[in-house]
């Protein structure tokens, strides 16, 4: 009796820890940029490059999302010994200065950190040869260097709880010295302003409406930086938005630069002749008793600077993330657990696990469940993990391997990058023929599947609801997941999936197979099939236009760019979305003769999107007990 067989769930993603004949159906042995959706398969979204081309070798050697006060976004990255900052409606990235990285921290990374207080809206940047630098984010193209031997240090940041947490300290003080392996932290910020009073920034005669000036407090020290602006002729009084903008009571309109004190300010009506303009405001050193401040005194008092040696076995360390209450200090081969008291007066600062650690800084990713992180302190065997509760004894945090279907004996994470985005946790390698990151696995918490892409990426962070990468081989950034090419490139691909008999143990021969799924006009899906270890044979082709594509039905695949919760075509739509059409495509198996395992293929050739929801077998008739001709004696 001819048998059939449907395949249309498609939960496992790609496993490649076992043989193709082995892992379950609707599972890939081997893929790239194709994704797992539950119900089908479909290829990724391609990316753009934001800005103009950088053309050369190079990397982004940070990437980072700054948030403003009335919740815009900015978006800023490092390169060589640039910082430079996207300007969404120009579509161009400025630079802040000039090359303000020393030469000593050419293409080093850089981390940033952002910080929201009364003070304003900041950001922070640091790295061990770098500068420790802060800009307010409404006056981006200012900064200041806030190192000084005296108070701080060159390092690695990250702002937590009010105050900035260091490490991979570089070679600065007396004596220059560097300190892989200590955390530092600095004070709990005090809130230690300075406030001035009705300080002169002009006077009126009657005619002028505008008046500039630069605040006198910057005349003290470079590091300072301002805010809370209030300005009056005793008649209109400007009140600061906290964004740059002083806004005047009667309708007069001014700025203020929080970094360089530079003021200006029309009235509406002008001020009468020998009026003093007169201006309140605060100012605040934060390598005073704040975020750039890691001192203590002899006997450290709460909320001080501090520092707690972590020197076991050497190993450098490389990240602090933060969970449950505890920071996990992740060295390179050890891990190390740093607790401090509610009162901030002790802390518990002990070993937590030897081979537990990351390779590379930016290898690791906190989020709700767990630090997820690569580990290749086994060498010849890097897996992927997940430190959270678990395992027999729920109530402790314990390292447990999620990699299992993956085999990743030939890739290198000395590059890693790890990122949570929306329903996947994200992280990257470079095969070990390969000098930078080349690979990127999804992994999707829901469905516990691994899926591969091949998009390059030093760095990656989330911008406006959507995913960025810093590039690893060049200056530029890209969105990804976005459109249908690679920034004008076809999306190179396929999806192999599971070595089948089928259900019959015995040689066969299937006459037909329908693939259903949805296609945009555009794009083209060519389906090859392969019997035992023969060669591939294309059985066929889904074009778009095609008679056997439902072209009067429209299914919408969400939008053409993905967002937060998906990033994949398949959605519930939003602004924007876009649609594909239902095919149903029947295809002649027979040209495969008789085999006793069938592998199946898929390649979208074309630009636009496309799916595979099913395969579905019928009329597979048994034939002998005998193994296929090329494997007899």
């Amino acid at each position: 009796m001819p048998r059939t067989l449907q395949i249309n769930n498609f939960l496992h993603g790609q496993i490649t820890s076992l043989e193709g004949r082995a892992i379950p159906r609707g599972a890939a042995q081997s893929s790239k940029n194709w994704l797992t959706a539950g119900d089908h398969i479909e290829l990724r979204l391609g990316m753009a490059r934001l800005g103009a081309l950088v053309t050369g070798n190079g990397r982004i050697s940070g990437l980072h999302r700054a948030v403003k006060v009335d919740g815009t976004e900015q978006l800023w990255r490092s390169r060589k010994r640039k910082i430079e900052y996207y300007t969404t409606a120009a579509a161009a990235w400025a630079e802040v200065s000039t090359n303000i990285l020393p030469a000593a921290a050419n293409d080093e990374d850089v981390e940033f950190a952002n910080y929201a207080g009364l003070a304003g809206y900041q950001l922070w940047f640091n790295s061990p040869n770098g500068i420790f630098g802060k800009i307010m984010i409404a006056n981006p193209g200012s900064y200041a260097d806030q190192y000084t031997a005296a108070k701080n240090f060159l390092g690695w940041i990250a702002i937590q709880f009010n105050r900035c947490l260091l490490w991979n300290r570089g070679r600065t003080g007396s004596p220059a010295r560097a300190d892989e392996t200590t955390p530092y932290g600095s004070y709990i910020d005090a809130a230690a302003y300075t406030t001035v009073t009705a300080e002169n920034i002009g006077t009126g005669d009657g005619v002028t409406k505008t008046f500039t000036d630069t605040l006198d407090f910057k005349a003290g020290g470079s590091r300072r930086t301002c805010f809370a602006i209030s300005v009056t002729d005793s008649v209109e009084t400007f009140t600061d938005d906290r964004d740059g903008n002083l806004t005047g009571s009667l309708g007069g309109t001014g700025t203020i630069n929080y970094m360089t004190g530079a003021i200006s300010v029309t009235f509406k009506t002008a001020p009468a002749g020998s009026q003093a303009i007169t201006c309140d405001y605060q100012w605040e050193d934060s390598a005073s008793t704040g975020i750039a401040d890691f001192s203590y005194s002899g006997t450290r008092t709460a909320g001080q600077g501090f520092a707690f040696r972590q020197d076991s076995n050497g190993s450098p360390l490389l990240a602090m993330p933060f969970y449950d209450g505890i920071f996990y200090c992740l060295h390179q081969r050890i891990a190390w657990t740093l607790e401090l008291t509610n009162t901030d007066t002790g802390a518990a600062n002990l070993p937590y696990r030897e081979k537990v650690g990351i390779p590379f800084h930016r290898a690791y990713c906190a989020t709700a469940e767990g630090i997820y992180y690569t580990d290749d302190t086994d060498q010849k065997k890097p897996r992927f993990r997940l430190l959270g509760y678990g395992g027999r004894d729920a109530t402790k945090v314990i390292p447990a391997t999620i990699s299992q279907n993956l085999n990743l004996e030939d890739y290198r994470f000395d590059r890693g990058v790890v990122r949570e985005y929306g329903d996947y946790v994200i992280f990257c390698g470079r095969h070990k023929s390969k000098t930078f990151n080349d690979t990127m696995w999804l992994y999707h918490r829901t469905y516990k599947s691994f899926d591969v892409v091949d998009y390059i990426a030093s760095t990656l962070e989330e911008f406006e609801g959507k995913l960025v990468a810093g590039d690893d081989i060049a200056d530029n950034v890209y969105e990804l997941f976005s459109g249908y090419d690679d920034d004008g490139s076809l999306i190179p691909n396929f999806w192999m999936g599971k070595t089948d008999h089928l259900d019959i143990n015995r040689l066969k021969r299937e006459r037909k197979m329908i693939v259903r799924g949805l296609i945009q006009p555009d794009q083209n899906l060519d389906i090859y099939g392969k019997s035992d270890d023969g060669a591939w044979v294309l059985l066929g082709s889904v074009q778009g236009d095609g008679d056997y594509v439902d072209t009067g039905t429209k299914v919408t695949i969400g939008p053409v760019t993905a967002g937060r919760n998906e990033i994949g075509g398949g959605g519930s739509g939003s602004s924007g979305s876009v649609t594909a059409s239902p095919y149903t495509r029947e295809l002649d198996l027979m040209q495969l003769g008789d085999f006793y395992e069938l592998t199946l293929k898929v390649q979208a050739t074309f630009l636009g999107y496309v799916s595979v929801s099913s395969f579905e077998h019928y009329d597979i008739r048994a034939k002998l007990a005998r193994l296929p001709v090329k494997y007899r004696s």
